[in-house]
């Protein structure tokens, strides 16, 4: 393929003042060779060897030896033109219907429905060719600072040239192999689109030329009512429609309004750091992008009846996967993908930053613990040190510890472990020229370059501002082992558990690889490059160490997936990046829950966000009653980490008031007992891809009021519905549910009215899934990761011990439960039950009161149940527990079990005029 040679510029405009090193890439020119009135619609997909024949000759006579006569090569019909009829053909357990005349086709999917289509070739009323397929040459305009990049495929700050078809039907050739649908384009060459089988049981369509082309745009339908999710981390909304998304991983600036604001600060809403190339349609398809090339998918945005897919560098492709339900294509998806191994229980934990030396470290890490607060893990992402900077305080950037700033870390780091700590650190991809990993990079080649021809490094502007760093060049075998040494270092050398995996979005376009490729096919692909450094030397240094080989971590923030490999399969966990301090749709609070559900749908099952939210740059810091809504939406997700943000001492603390350590302590406690439901979703994800945060589509795809209720909510698994309050100085917010008899999660009787749920500042509307045992831990415990300090609970404590919450549905039954290798059913549950009355196997079971604690009992509020198995009856009701006994089951009724967690936390002042406590604590 031909890629056009991209130049470089520096554009001083943009009001950008004090500002350098702004790249606007364009093509060498500009253009449109799309007759006027046309429809620009296209599409690119490699070309296909069984298809060769049907590309050479577009006049008529090309065909296999099997296909049957091509289709004699006439004028295209008009658009209003009565359909023809079908030739339809079977490719594995797909079918593909394609119109002779016109070039127009339907994907059938294994089963029969009809899930994908394309419209044809036509001629309008004023003569005009309307082009289902384009093709085209030069390069796309490019602006890029600061790691934001805009990209202009079309229009006037655009290099590339577009060209459609010429006004001939197409022709068609079809074998059990593939179907090709090829077409004359406006300057003679055969543009082709191509449907083969794809792996096992999947569908790939391509877009192919014989010509010399640089990009390429196919068409497709869009069907009144569907909708779309996926494509990674976006923020638009639980429904994608009516948006173009850039397929390219990048900043997704500080805002995000509408219009994109001033580059490169802001972005545009479709902006992402992991824009991942999967995308699911209530029509019953599920598709991955054939490529790691620069896309573009266009979701009925330019006409609400056409989407597009556009790419750059590759030709477009795309390939459907085969499942009969949405849970299985996302297990197709992630055979793609990949799908994480399983996590350390202590992932579930919570997590909390402390930065700013030992003093601040031991500070919260003490607090945590005298106050009771569960926390599993303390992250300090200025292990590296850093510097006050005119822009604020700056992390070095530099891949060792700084003993300047923590002094003793590794005695600290085995003294957090002892105390139930894992501990956390930071490393992203930059390499700063004042370290000195930038002499040993040049020294040995291990940075991208210039490409100039000097082989000089290429330097940026890093997230500092005031200095220049370079990247390490990901592609070069050399390099990555030189990074890799040094988070070996890390790891194996000093005890750390994990870090941040930050940043990697940013290789620019026009520099120089070791391996010689094409930068705008490794730019995707360098986040994954970059999480699999990072998961490769995790799993070396854990193979044979004492500790389980899982128990370590790192949480990205970019990413992508294409049909080559994805994030799930290489980052552990994943965390939506920098959103503002604020209660905006599409960078603040409400942005976290369309993120966490599309990129579930994406591969990714194990997501959280900074509590609560990072940049403070141009909006208010995070106040208490921000950080009491997010702190409580954080802890019904797989992952609860707090994060200092961007201005420590501005920002709310868990550590504030109080009020504000009660109101965390509450949820984090209720985050830690729900670890058997964790484990359980944990292991979906290993066996199948699935999310832990669900898309409401995912569980219930026959409900389109779940997704299209407002404000957004989102599914915990299968059987627990969350709705967060998302705006300001709300007190309650209506909730769309499944269907009746929904429990809310710490009440004693179903909800009959959701229309305006109660949610006053300390609560989070949950409600329970009617017939659901749900399973707790025993009692909350200080840590998931282990200790050995005096006094710190751990996991140890509560082995085998379990609180069972029954949420009956309306017959009175609970589904079958897996409670450790036991199963939990119940049955005519009606009412709440007298518990005192119980008898097991036949026999009462005595007073809690006066048994001793290895003995089955019953007291009003429930049984206790040791070593149990058999049948417990409850008057007319009973609870069966089947398969080898859990050490304590402790039963209780529907929110009962949740005890003093049930009760909001005191708040007497939501926004009180207490200063930081920056001084005091000497940050």
């Amino acid at each position: 393929m031909a890629t056009s040679m991209l130049t470089r510029r520096v554009l001083p405009a943009l009001g950008l003042v004090g500002l350098v090193g702004l790249a606007v890439l364009p093509g060498p020119g500009c253009g449109d060779e799309t007759p006027s009135g046309a429809r620009d619609t296209g599409g690119d997909l490699a070309t296909d060897p069984d298809v060769a024949d049907a590309e050479a000759d577009p006049g008529g006579d090309a065909g296999h030896d099997a296909a049957p006569d091509a289709v004699p090569l006439g004028a295209l019909p008009p658009c209003d033109a009565a359909p023809d009829a079908p030739l339809t053909t079977a490719l594995g357990d797909w079918s593909v219907v394609v119109s002779p005349a016109t070039g127009a086709w339907q994907i059938a999917a294994p089963g029969g429905a009809t899930v994908l289509s394309g419209p044809g070739a036509c001629v309008d009323a004023e003569g005009h060719v309307v082009s289902p397929v384009r093709l085209a040459v030069g390069a796309p305009g490019v602006m890029n600072m600061f790691g934001a990049f805009r990209i202009a495929l079309e229009g006037a700050d655009s290099g590339l040239t577009w060209r459609g078809l010429h006004d001939r039907a197409p022709a068609i050739t079809a074998t059990p192999q593939a179907v090709t649908v090829t077409w004359a384009a406006a300057d003679g060459e055969a543009v082709g689109l191509s449907f083969a089988p794809h792996g096992e049981a999947d569908l790939r369509v391509a877009l192919t030329t014989d010509g010399a082309a640089d990009g390429g745009e196919l068409a497709f339908d869009c069907a009144a009512g569907e909708a779309f999710f996926g494509l990674g981390t976006q923020v638009t909304g639980l429904d994608l429609r009516g948006r173009t998304y850039p397929l390219w991983t990048q900043e997704q600036g500080i805002g995000k309004p509408e219009d994109g604001g001033l580059f490169p600060f802001n972005a545009a809403p479709e902006a992402a750091y992991a824009p991942m190339g999967v995308w699911h349609s209530t029509a019953g398809y599920a598709a991955l992008v054939g490529h790691d090339a620069y896309s573009e998918l266009d979701l009925c945005d330019a006409a609400p009846a056409r989407g597009a897919l556009r790419s750059y560098a590759e030709l477009p492709s795309l390939v459907l996967v085969a499942g009969a339900t949405p849970k299985d294509r996302v297990e197709a998806v992630t055979r793609y993908t990949g799908r994480i191994t399983p996590p350390a229980d202590w992932t579930f934990g919570p997590w909390n930053d402390a930065v700013g030396g030992p003093a601040r470290l031991w500070q919260v890490a003490d607090q945590l613990r005298a106050e009771g607060i569960p926390s599993s893990a303390i992250w300090s992402e200025d292990w590296i040190g850093g510097e006050q900077l005119s822009t604020g305080y700056r992390l070095s950037y530099a891949w060792e510890w700084d003993a300047d700033t923590y002094p003793e870390l590794p005695t600290d780091v085995a003294a957090l472990h002892a105390q139930g700590f894992a501990f956390l650190a930071y490393f992203n991809p930059f390499v700063p020229t004042p370290t000195r990993m930038f002499a040993e990079g040049v020294e040995g080649g291990f940075l991208i370059r210039k490409d100039d021809g000097s082989g000089a490094p290429y330097l940026m502007h890093d997230p500092a501002l005031t200095r220049e760093s370079s990247m390490v060049d990901l592609t070069n075998p050399a390099a990555v082992a030189w990074l890799k040494g040094y988070l070996t270092t890390a790891a194996d050398t000093l005890g750390i558990d994990g870090w941040m995996a930050d940043f990697a979005e940013w290789l620019p376009v026009d520099a120089v690889l070791r391996s010689g490729e094409d930068p705008w096919r490794v730019h995707n692909r360098y986040p994954l490059d970059w999480q699999r450094a990072n998961r490769e030397v995790m799993t070396a240094v854990h193979a044979d160490g004492p500790e389980p080989d899982n128990h370590w971590t790192f949480f990205a923030r970019s990413g992508w997936a294409s049909v080559h490999g994805g994030t799930g399969g290489l980052a552990p966990t994943m965390w939506g990046g920098d959103q503002n301090t604020d209660w905006s749709p599409h960078d603040g609070f409400p942005s976290v829950v369309p993120m966490a559900v599309h990129v579930g749908l994406s591969g990714v099952p194990i997501f959280g966000t900074d509590i609560a939210g990072y940049s403070s740059f141009d909006v208010p810091n995070t106040d208490k009653e921000l950080f009491y809504r997010w702190t409580s939406q954080a802890a019904l997700t797989g992952l609860m980490r707090t994060h200092h943000g961007s201005d420590e001492c501005g920002n709310w603390a868990f550590d504030r008031d109080a009020e504000t350590l009660a109101h965390y302590r509450r949820w984090a406690r209720v985050h830690t007992l729900l670890l058997p439901l964790f484990r359980a979703l944990a292991a979906e994800a290993v066996a199948r891809g699935l999310p832990l945060v669900r898309h409401p589509w995912l569980v219930e795809p026959t409900l389109p009021a779940l997704w299209q209720t407002s404000p957004a909510q989102y599914f915990l698994g299968d059987d627990l519905l969350v709705a967060p309050v998302l705006a300001q100085v709300t007190a309650s917010r209506p909730v769309t549910l499944p269907g009746d008899g929904w429990w809310p999660l710490f009440g004693a009787a179903p909800t009959a009215d959701t229309a305006d749920a109660p949610a006053p500042p300390t609560e989070l509307p949950v409600f329970v899934r009617p017939g659901t045992t749900l399973a707790l831990l025993g009692q909350s415990v200080d840590s998931f990761y282990g200790a050995t300090a005096e006094g710190v609970t751990d996991l140890d404590d509560v082995a085998g011990w379990y609180r069972l919450a029954l949420y009956p549905d309306a017959a009175g039954a609970t589904r079958p439960t897996p409670v450790d290798d036991a199963t939990v059913t119940a049955a005519g549950l009606t009412t709440r039950p007298d518990f005192t009355a119980a008898t097991a196997n036949g026999a009462p079971l005595p007073a809690c009161a006066s048994a001793p604690a290895t003995a089955s009992c019953a007291d009003p509020d429930g049984l206790r149940l040791v070593a149990f198995t058999g049948v417990v009856h409850l008057g007319a009701a009973q609870l069966t527990v089947t398969g080898p006994a859990p050490a304590r089951l402790d039963v209780r009724w529907a929110g009962e079990a949740w005890g003093d967690l049930a009760a909001a936390t005191p708040l007497t002042d939501l926004h009180p005029d207490i200063p930081p406590p920056c001084e005091e604590h000497g940050r």
